[in-house]
């Protein structure tokens, strides 16, 4: 099959008129014009020009107006202009006179939010009313306004008999005595948008009922609190008798959680957006989220895009289905059930759990659960617990820095004895103390999968590793085991030492940060000779000392399976270090060897780095 190429001076005047619709008078005239004849002749004959001044060229566009009739200037975008402060405003009225312009039909006023509070008062001056619009009111049908009030609104209404569609990107009321009480009503406006309204709901009516006559509405508004706003219901009403000829309907309404408020569950909200008047009188289809970690409910038509991050519990009132869903990601087209929830960081309260509880169905497939930072508040725990008994087939919790005590973990290591697939353990920086990790290790007694435990920072002592050694002992998964900086010694250090002898999966030790002392480093050094999958081993800061460090060397002599130590801290001297020099040219498996923060002279320390590279190099010579 033959393609036809087409030149764009070939298009017919009409077609070659639309694609200038989308063009500024700029480009049209300085960049298409010259091209050639045709373009000329027929950019001759356009009509709607759009003319846009702003602070980087509003002089040029001033120019320009002497190689255009001013009645074929359809549009003048404001944008962000200098003009529109104080000291710009009347010099540049002294050349510009917008009356000029007889077929003016739309006019917008664009200022960004970085702009300076002279300008936000220049637009809310009535110069704006009186120097352009008023000049423009018998022609002007769209009109598009960063910020107006009441007062403004009824004044511009009243002002512009053939306006269309009107937009306002931040509608305020001064005082709650601007609102007047006989509402005049304004027939010839059929469109209007407001994006930031955050009025009281009996003036946001005042408003709204002045134009009775709209096909389109779209509104925007952040409350401080749920109310009618949100209820579907009154909507309904409220249009069936104000507007009988709106055909769409637009919004996004949103308001934060608050702590001991009245909870609205995402399906409670949604409930009345499923009548017969929004899904098949209108087709309106409305959506409730619910943002777990900016803690904020949202309420939408499918028409609009949000833009937030992170897990939300999203419900919808669509004819095809009413299920409350577990999103991952608010675009996300397809809404896939995440296989990760991430809760870090969230705060876990009674809306969360109860709008969980209606998005975990029964099939629901999580695998990795993350709670880190959540801080649970002790009645919300066993509710919490409970509610994801559903999920079964966790690989992957992560429970770090909550403030969680025993009881806390109890409530946990019943989803671990539910959830037996469960490979990876993180629960730092929490008090669970000795009767935590019992609970842990109990939970986990049919567990044939867990691969990495990592308990840092739980206040553990002797006792309760006596019950992670006995768990090590029989455990043919587990392969990394994080329990430094906790309140262990010797004692502990010998159940470990036993345990090690036995097991023959852990590749990864970190025993940091704890009291082991001379004693247990003994015990550990009886435990190398027989550890054949260890390969890191991390006893930095364990007052080992010299002598302590020396035991260690000694046992690694044989040792096969050692590539990592990490020895920082612990006062080693001299002759220690030359036991490990003694090491490494006798063990080639060796390749990482940390003694900083040691008494060791530097030369020392060289000739270490230098073994440990040679080693490093013959292993990757095998």
């Amino acid at each position: 099959m033959s393609t036809m190429n087409i030149n764009l001076v070939d298009l017919p005047t009409e077609l070659f008129h639309s694609i200038l619709d989308r063009l500024d008078a700029m480009t049209i005239i300085y960049t298409l014009r010259p091209v050639c004849k045709r373009t000329y002749s027929m950019i001759k004959s356009y009509n709607r020009f759009q003319l846009i001044f702003s602070s980087f060229y509003w002089s040029d566009q001033l120019l320009i107006t002497q190689k255009i009739p001013f009645e074929n200037v359809s549009s003048i975008v404001f944008s962000d202009s200098d003009i529109f402060t104080d000291f710009g405003i009347y010099p540049f009225f002294e050349n510009f006179d917008i009356r000029r312009f007889s077929r003016l039909k739309s006019l917008s006023f664009k200022v960004s939010e970085r702009s300076s509070e002279l300008r936000s008062q220049a637009f809310q001056s009535n110069i704006l009313i009186n120097k352009i619009i008023q000049p423009v009111h018998s022609t002007l049908q769209y009109l598009k306004l960063p910020k107006c009030n009441y007062f403004q609104y009824h004044l511009i209404l009243r002002t512009l008999p053939n306006l269309k569609t009107f937009i306002i990107d931040s509608f305020q009321l001064e005082n709650a005595n601007e609102t007047i009480n006989s509402v005049q009503k304004y027939e010839q406006l059929t469109s209007l948008t407001i994006s930031k309204c955050n009025l009281l709901m009996e003036h946001f009516r005042l408003v709204l009922i002045t134009v009775p006559s709209l096909t389109y509405l779209k509104l925007m508004s952040t409350r401080l609190m749920y109310g009618p706003v949100f209820d579907g219901s009154f909507w309904g009403e409220f249009i069936q008798i104000r507007f009988l000829h709106l055909k769409t309907f637009e919004f996004h309404f949103t308001y934060p959680i608050q702590d001991n408020a009245i909870v609205h569950s995402v399906n409670s909200i949604i409930a009345s957006f499923r009548t017969s008047f929004w899904l098949q009188d209108k087709r309106w289809f409305t959506i409730c989220d619910h943002f777990i970690k900016s803690k904020q409910i949202a309420v939408y038509t499918k028409s609009i895009c949000v833009n937030q991050d992170g897990p939300l519990i999203r419900c919808e009132a669509v004819p095809v289905s009413s299920v409350c869903r577990l999103i991952e990601n608010p675009n996300d087209i397809e809404h896939k059930t995440p296989m990760t929830l991430n809760f870090s960081k969230c705060h876990i309260d009674e809306q969360v759990i109860q709008d969980l509880a209606d998005a975990l169905s029964d099939d629901i497939t999580i695998k990795t659960l993350d709670l880190q930072d959540s801080r649970f508040k002790t009645d919300m725990l066993q509710k919490f617990t409970d509610l994801l008994s559903k999920c079964t087939q966790l690989t992957t919790l992560h429970l770090g820095n909550n403030q969680l005590g025993p009881l806390g973990v109890q409530h946990f290591a019943t989803l671990l004895q539910s959830n037996l697939t469960i490979e990876t353990i993180h629960v730092p920086f929490n008090s669970i103390r000795n009767d935590g990790i019992r609970y842990i290790i109990e939970a986990l007694e049919d567990n044939k999968t867990l691969t990495t435990l990592n308990l840092q920072f739980t206040e553990i002592e002797d006792s309760g590793v006596e019950y992670i050694a006995s768990m090590l002992m029989c455990s043919t998964t587990l392969q990394s085991l994080n329990l430094s900086n906790n309140y262990f010694g010797v004692t502990a250090t010998q159940y470990l030492s036993d345990a090690l002898k036995q097991n023959n999966t852990l590749i990864t030790l970190d025993l940091s940060g704890n009291n082991l002392g001379i004693k247990g480093a003994e015990f550990l050094a009886d435990a190398l000779p027989y550890t054949t999958t260890l390969i890191t081993l991390n006893i930095s800061k364990t007052q080992v000392l010299d002598q302590g460090s020396q035991t260690i060397a000694i046992a690694l002599l044989s040792n096969t399976s050692l590539k990592s130590l990490d020895l920082r801290g612990n006062s080693i001297e001299e002759s220690g270090a030359q036991k490990f020099i003694s090491l490494l040219r006798q063990n080639r498996r060796l390749i990482s060897l940390n003694l900083h923060e040691n008494r060791i002279d530097p030369i020392t320390v060289q000739t270490i780095d230098t073994l440990l590279l040679y080693n490093t190099e013959m292993m990757h010579s095998e």
